[in-house]
């Protein structure tokens, strides 16, 4: 089957993941792009791979200062906390399908990070670490100065996280949570600490999520921002095609390129000549005479590509504010030893208005090994949403129902907390594809609801729906949430620079 009749896009994929599991990689996408302060409360999540920790077991760790903030001494199982918590984050990356290049099953001082440097990636881990902790200290100290408590919702968060560490303990075969915290964390850790670094970690997410979220922006701030950053905020209409060098004994690199250019040379010629480009690279649909020839190699259409994440070899020439529709290229990417055919199709600022929803997922019950729900499965599932939805009905039927509904219902662990809210959902969202197209159907009123049928993502079964409002242009969106984290960014970094973080010579026990 041809390109254009498969729609060979990495686009078509994202039905595979679900909304937390999307919502997380557009996070680490967002954080890597802004180096913006990410995710102070890695400690709750902590324990769903501590099995792969357990490398640290039998490493004497007292509670011997580490690190200085602010003239207050932590301790080396206090910043052995934060570095499990952040090689955790780096696990869950892994799972959502995230290569940032580290392998969780490995040990980090025998991963290099930066080979120029001569870093490893425990180096990395350790730097993140001693960061996150300073900028936890200062947030919860902000946050105490100002007499902000940490919320119920932050706290009941902080107890279910304790529930799934008591879980975890057993599946792994200890006999109490603090022979599993000591393995883990070392000698120094206790169930008491745990909780304790777990409960000031959320307050510090709490108050600096408060900070960003209050910063305000007139348009004109926002038209500017969007200016400058329009490179990786514009989306992408384009059509490439890759070349590689063959892997042939008997020939050296530099062969095997020119060969791989004369390719891309060929097919670049006949783009330019007004040949369709999928034909040009052998993946149209079209009739060959007998015998002819025909150079066949991957080539995909790519439309509405956000800037932020083309291919680094092609984005700069995609990116050219004197690019126009049909320009056509031939680009060598070095180290991966290919050569692409690119053509230009066109940009657009991203102006489709996202809708704002909350959503109830009912899970469908899954077979052990099964793939997939059953039917009768299926039917289940949308039996008890139809219930749910209209038990809220009959009662208030307010927006503030519905959320607390779905706090106390939804199988969806990314929204669930939030009152089971997403905001400016759009068609580059990631989503799959049916809650978007609920989200943003332009007959939507304030206070619809409906169902939608699951079939994608890991968690299948039903999305109880309901329509919160259109929100904003994307583009606005985005320059707003960009903006804020950068600003929050910034405040925090001065927040940490003024509390004087000082290295003592036992943070070289963490490991």
């Amino acid at each position: 089957m041809s390109a254009s009749r498969e729609k060979k896009s990495r686009q078509g994929q994202v039905d595979l993941f679900s909304e937390k599991q999307l919502k997380a990689q557009q996070e680490a996408a967002q954080a890597k792009r802004n180096t913006i302060f990410y995710s102070v409360i890695g400690g709750v999540c902590a324990v769903a791979a501590a099995a792969l920790l357990i490398w640290n077991s039998g490493i004497f760790q007292s509670r011997e200062a580490a690190v200085t903030v602010a003239g207050k001494d932590y301790s080396v199982t206090e910043l052995q906390y934060h570095y499990n918590s952040i090689m955790n984050q780096y696990y869950m990356y892994s799972q959502y399908g995230i290569d940032v290049g580290f392998d969780p099953t490995q040990d980090p001082a025998e991963q290099v990070y930066n080979e120029e440097e001569g870093t490893t990636w425990r180096d990395q881990l350790l730097d993140e670490a001693v960061t996150t902790l300073a900028q936890t200290k200062v947030l919860a100290a902000q946050a105490e100065a100002e007499g902000v408590k940490l919320s119920e919702e932050g706290a009941a968060e902080v107890e279910q996280a304790m529930d799934d560490l008591v879980a975890a303990s057993a599946r792994n075969g200890f006999s109490t949570v603090n022979s599993y915290l000591k393995a883990v964390y070392g000698r120094g850790m206790s169930k008491g600490s745990y909780e304790k670094y777990m409960r000031e970690s959320q307050l510090a997410y709490e108050f600096q999520t408060a900070y960003t979220e209050q910063l305000t922006y007139t348009d004109e701030q926002l038209d500017s921002y969007y200016a400058e950053n329009k490179d990786t905020m514009d989306l992408f209409d384009y059509n490439f095609a890759v070349f590689n060098a063959d892997e042939d004994d008997t020939k050296d690199t530099e062969t095997l390129m020119k060969e791989a250019k004369a390719k891309a040379d060929a097919v670049l010629a006949k783009v330019q000549s007004g040949v369709d480009f999928m034909e040009a690279s052998g993946e149209g649909e079209h009739e060959h005479a007998e015998g002819e020839e025909h150079e066949h190699t991957d080539a995909y259409e790519e439309r509405a590509v956000s800037g932020a994440y083309l291919f680094p070899s092609i984005a700069e020439w995609l990116q050219d504010e004197s690019r126009k529709a049909g320009d056509a290229t031939v680009i060598e990417d070095a180290e991966a030893m290919c050569y692409y055919v690119v053509e230009f199709m066109g940009r657009t600022r991203n102006e489709e208005v996202g809708g704002d929803v909350r959503h109830i997922l009912v899970a469908a019950e899954q077979d052990e090994g099964a793939t997939a729900p059953t039917e009768e499965q299926y039917e289940a599932a949308k039996t008890k949403a139809e219930e749910l939805l209209e038990q809220w009905k009959n009662g208030d039927a307010t927006e503030e129902s519905f959320a607390a509904l779905a706090t106390a219902e939804s199988a969806d662990p990314g929204s669930a907390a939030n009152g089971g809210l997403y905001e400016n959902v759009s068609s580059q969202s990631g989503f799959i594809a049916d809650f978007t197209n609920w989200a943003i159907d332009p007959a939507r009123k304030v206070g619809d609801t409906g169902l939608v049928k699951n079939t994608a993502s890991s968690t299948k079964g039903w999305h109880i729906m309901y329509f919160v409002g259109q929100n904003e242009p994307v583009w606005k969106g985005e320059a707003r949430t960009a903006k804020a984290s950068e600003d929050a960014a910034k405040w925090l970094e001065a927040l940490v620079e003024a509390s004087e973080v000082t290295r003592l010579d036992a943070v070289n026990s963490v490991k």
